[in-house]
């Protein structure tokens, strides 16, 4: 699926972005960057109509609904109840169901949750990945949906570190107002991080005019913000939080607490480092499929390209794999090196007792991988 226009996925496009914004500090707009042409309409149906049905999505999905500013979970319960038919498009779903009142749905931190945008998404931010160390720089997709006028929770400073860059589908346009973070301080003699009384502030902010296929840089982490649609629109926003060596640390070992094993703090934070190496900085880990070995058998599979497949050695023979976020653990065999050199080189893999025999591979070893692999998401079928 194409989302970006070849001159923004240009690395150059990423070094103009650093220069124009100063390394994030500052905000930058950039007109007609994105395609316009993809359904972007149908993959956000089909992602209400699984959280309908599916438990599992249900269970990890973050939804905030908002009517006439206010959040509501009966709103929510609602979404959850009545998915969007086929027929439908997501403005009139969404009129109907909050019966013409204003209305704004947030998907918080989906990466794992809708490939068809995660992928892009993944492969788009590589280049702003390879500059910082593994595991300093995260990435969330969240998606902002409807027609709320401003957004519902006020004008707002995120934590530092973080920047936000919007990209808006449209149909309609969006805008946006910020203030530098003193100066907003000063305009409501308020230190607080939200402020509901914004209005009268409005024309000592900057305000963006953003139109289906801009991209938007917002430095959230040191600017008071406020967004504004009107009309009905789609908004993609990818959050970047820079990670310091502490909050690393610390995260790492929350994490790894939850093991309820033993090791060194290096170990831990190279560890959480590359599972998030692996998951192309996303924050969120994708949904676990669950099949048997026999259900590959026979079957084609790659790597699920921009992502890729990490190993490890450990002591006692043992090899770790990182894929998606999370790792396992499998004995050293030559079986697993091969095939996940071969995947990450790009090269399809046929699960078949021809390809056995001719690679000299021992079938059981290649199948156990293949299916953690692929439950884990590391690879998909060709």
């Amino acid at each position: 699926m194409e989302i970006f226009k070849s001159f923004s996925k240009d690395n150059r496009f990423w070094e103009q972005l650093l220069e124009d914004t100063n390394q994030f500090q500052e905000a930058a707009l950039y007109l007609n960057a994105l395609h316009l042409d993809q359904n972007y309409d149908a993959i956000f149906k089909r992602f209400f109509q699984k959280y309908n049905s599916e438990e599992g999505i249900q269970e990890l999905a973050k939804i905030r609904v908002y009517v006439k500013g206010v959040e509501k979970e009966v709103a929510l319960n609602q979404l959850k109840n009545n998915p969007p038919e086929n027929e439908e498009n997501l403005s009139d779903w969404g009129e109907s169901l909050f019966e013409g009142k204003p209305w704004c749905i947030v998907l918080d931190k989906v990466s794992g949750l809708i490939d068809e945008l995660s992928l892009p998404i993944a492969e788009w931010t590589q280049y702003l990945l390879s500059k910082r160390p593994p595991g300093s720089l995260v990435i969330e997709i969240s998606p902002y949906i409807g027609r709320y006028g401003y957004t519902p929770f006020g004008a707002h400073i995120d934590v530092p570190g973080i920047s936000v860059l919007h990209l808006h589908l449209g149909p309609n346009k969006k805008e946006m107002t910020i203030w530098d973070a003193d100066e907003f301080r000063k305009l409501t003699k308020s230190d607080s991080h939200v402020c509901h009384d914004f209005e009268p502030f409005l024309s000592e902010g900057k305000t963006y005019s953003i139109e289906a296929g801009d991209i938007f840089h917002l430095p959230a982490g040191t600017h008071y913000h406020i967004g504004k649609a009107d009309e009905f629109s789609i908004g993609l926003t990818i959050g970047l939080k820079k990670e310091t060596s502490r909050s690393l640390l610390q995260k790492a070992m929350k994490e790894h607490q939850k093991s309820g094993q033993e090791a060194n703090e290096s170990d831990v934070v190279e560890s959480y480092n590359l599972k998030k190496q692996s998951n192309a900085g996303f924050m969120k880990t994708p949904l676990l499929k669950v099949v048997a070995d026999s259900e590959l058998f026979g079957k084609k599979v790659k790597v699920n390209s921009p992502f890729q497949l990490i190993l490890k050695g450990r002591n006692e023979g043992k090899l770790e794999v990182y894929v998606r976020g999370r790792s396992f653990t499998t004995p050293n065999y030559s079986e697993v090196i091969s095939c996940i050199q071969l995947l990450n080189q790009g090269e399809a893999i046929t699960l078949t007792e021809d390809y056995f025999k001719q690679e000299g591979m021992e079938k059981s070893k290649v199948m156990s991988l293949m299916t953690q692999l692929y439950n884990y998401r590391g690879i998909i079928l060709v």
